[in-house]
């Protein structure tokens, strides 16, 4: 009381009798007062979302694979209940992870591996787990049904990078450095699904997760075999800067996104 006393160089009560009285100064403060208490309730107030009146684009980077995957469900989904809403599909990149953490990317569909672990920016929400396994051409005579570590060792091998410039790193990229392995890469690919085709009548390998060849495998006549390490399971989800936790029309869309990979 002595601040506002201060503040409006007034007593703003005086004693009458046993009673404490306003003021005439507290008294024509008492409308304005109202007013403000009025405004913060209704900022704090639940915000209406209405989808069909919203207008603004989102945008969303993940591989080749997942984006197979979710772009047709998303916009399935979005279309009929958002008209105005656009969505941007993206590949990850070099500069994906500067993105997200300067908020310049709506969302990230990804596994959570290496440096996107460490971000304090950055909020997670895990929709499947996977693991990595080695890819390898149905037809190959090369392998049975197993690959041993020489195998893998002497093997040529096609490699998933998906920052080609640098600075992203593949679940297979990190697996290795984590490993201490160097094994003989002789192509490189951006895309996973080309990379996949490419095992196709021929005894080159590569380490991929295990849905790539799940979803994907029967068509391009490739087959999954399980690598000779004890290999733990990673998830894959969902990352987003945490300034677009409580956005509604974010908690929306990411709905959307998840709902598009329930079946993955």
């Amino acid at each position: 009381m002595g601040r506002l006393r201060w503040a409006f160089e007034d007593e703003l009560f005086v004693r009458s009798g046993r009673a404490m009285v306003p003021t005439r100064r507290a008294e024509g403060l008492l409308e304005p007062v109202e007013e403000i208490i009025q405004r913060i309730e209704s900022l704090i107030e639940e915000v209406h979302f209405e989808p069909e009146k919203l207008q603004r684009h989102f945008t969303v980077a993940t591989t080749d694979f997942l984006l197979q995957r979710i772009a047709g469900p998303i916009i399935a989904q979005i279309h009929p209940v958002a008209p105005y809403t656009r969505v941007i599909f993206t590949q990850l990149a070099s500069d994906t992870r500067d993105r997200i953490r300067s908020s310049h990317l709506d969302l990230m569909v990804a596994p959570f591996i290496g440096a996107f672990r460490e971000l304090e920016q950055v909020s997670f929400q895990t929709l499947y787990s996977d693991r990595l396994i080695v890819a390898v051409w149905a037809g190959s005579e090369k392998f049975g049904d197993t690959v041993s570590e020489q195998q893998l060792l002497e093997a040529t091998h096609l490699e998933f990078n998906p920052g080609m410039v640098g600075g992203l790193k593949s679940s297979t990229q990190t697996f290795l450095e984590e490993q201490g392995l160097r094994l003989k890469s002789v192509a490189e690919f951006t895309t996973l699904t080309t990379l996949l085709y490419a095992l196709r009548h021929s005894d080159v390998i590569s380490i991929m997760p295990r849905k790539v060849v799940e979803v994907l495998g029967g068509d391009a006549d490739v087959k999954a075999l399980e690598l000779p390490y004890d290999m733990p399971e990673f998830d894959v989800g969902l990352m987003w800067n945490r300034s677009f936790d409580n956005d509604p029309e974010h908690q929306w869309f990411r709905t959307m996104v998840e709902n598009a990979l329930e079946d993955i």
